[in-house]
This record gives structure tokens, sequence and C-alpha cells, in this order.
């Protein structure tokens, strides 16, 4: 039977809000020109394997240059973001580590 239990945690959570800016791209990799009318739109993915924390979110708007995100571990945490067109075509993610 156990008659006491002490956990000491080696890392607190912390979480917070972010908020996301960026530029509409105005051309492709290969430096061919991409119109408004051409974005899909964007996927941005957080993670946090620490804390098996997971997320994405896929904008549909490709005019949106903001995203305000609450509520997201910040220690250790990843977030990449990767634009789309509206073929299905898909950039490379851009990585950022969150502080």
């Amino acid at each position: 039977m156990v008659s006491s239990c002490e956990l000491t945690p080696f890392e607190t959570l912390r979480k917070g809000n972010i908020a996301l800016y960026w530029t509409v791209p105005s051309s492709r990799l290969n430096g061919d020109t991409l119109a408004m009318d051409d974005i899909g739109g964007y996927i941005i993915r957080i993670s946090n394997r620490r804390y098996a924390f997971f997320e994405t979110y896929r904008i549909s708007d490709p005019r949106l240059e903001q995203l305000q995100i609450n509520d997201v571990p910040i220690n250790g945490s990843e977030l990449e973001i990767a634009t789309y067109d509206t073929s299905g075509r898909q950039s490379p993610f851009i990585r950022v580590d969150l502080p």
C-alpha cells in the first residue's frame, strides 16, 4: 500500500497565445509568378513531441495574412507553414521554433 507520493515535474508546461503574420507569396519556388487567384490557402502545423500536442490549421482564404492561436504549448514547440495552390500543389513547410 502506498502511503504517500511526491511528484516533481522536470519542466512546467507553458501555454501561451501566438500571433502569426506572413506575406502573401507572389512567386513559386521556380520563380514563376503566383497570382492571388492561384493561391488556395495555407496549412499551419504546430507540434510538441514532448507533450504529444499536434494541431493542423487549414486556412482557405488566400488573402489572410495573420492568425491568432490560443493555448499553445510554447516551450519546445515547432510551427510550420506552407502555401497550397488551387491545383493542390503545396510548397515545402517553413519551420519556426517557438520560444
